[in-house]
């Protein structure tokens, strides 16, 4: 693992600054019990100066109106080979002709998270589940996804990454469920069903629209800082 990890650097794959995240960066998902619709985004990524496993993070996250910036680490505690099956190499075609030189695995990282001090503010502990693939003579990595987007029996779910465990709130010491990916769907399968209504799903469930949902697609870039106000003499 120590080997892999000192030769490849994947603060770009757990940033999502690569080709097929660059339009939406953010990781979307859902938030306690009633599925309410969660996001968050690693704005910088920094792999450790000692050591390869420890990836130092800082982003934000967006919950109800609310966007609150967060600091922590992601450390890599196990690397395993991820077998070849009825997989989609991210970049196939272009970036990568021969698909059969790459090597495929599967990164588990201890996620530790904690929101700048402020009323209700959290520390998020959980999991970072990296599905990827690299190649033998180079330093290039991408995500290894699903065929047909969720697939159940990869690690990631299909996504190439998807981030999970709990949030304490440290004002009401409450702890709730999230999780998040880069395809939301596969971080929850059990909505997918009864998430789009009317022909082919065009419409969102009001169940699920009340609860963020229905703001999914407006385009808001709510993970961008605020620019600068010129100053005016």
């Amino acid at each position: 693992m120590q080997s892999l990890l000192s030769r490849c650097n994947l603060a770009g794959l757990l940033q999502g600054d690569i080709k097929n995240r660059q339009t939406n960066p953010a990781l979307e998902g859902f938030f306690g019990p009633d599925h309410y619709r969660f996001a968050l985004i690693f704005n910088d990524v920094q792999l450790d100066e000692q050591n390869p496993a420890v990836y130092h993070v800082r982003g934000k996250c967006h919950y109800r109106k609310n966007v609150r910036n967060f600091t922590g680490t992601l450390t890599i505690q196990q690397v395993q080979d991820l077998p070849r099956g009825g997989f989609f190499i991210a970049g196939a075609g272009s970036d990568l002709p021969d698909t059969a030189a790459a090597q495929t695995y599967t990164a588990r990282a201890r996620l530790q998270l904690v929101e700048e001090n402020s009323d209700n503010s959290g520390v998020f502990e959980g999991e970072a589940v990296l599905d990827f693939y690299t190649l033998a003579d180079s330093n290039k990595t991408d995500y290894v996804t699903g065929v047909l987007g969720i697939d159940e029996s990869m690690p990631a779910r299909g996504s190439g990454l998807l981030l999970r465990g709990n949030r304490l709130n440290r004002s009401t010491k409450q702890v709730k469920k999230f999780v998040v990916s880069t395809d939301f769907f596969a971080a929850a399968p059990d909505v997918y069903t009864d998430f789009g209504i009317g022909d082919r799903g065009g419409q969102i469930n009001p169940k699920y629209a009340k609860l963020g949902w229905d703001e999914a697609w407006e385009n808001d870039e709510w993970w961008a800082d605020s620019p600068k106000p010129s100053l005016s003499l």
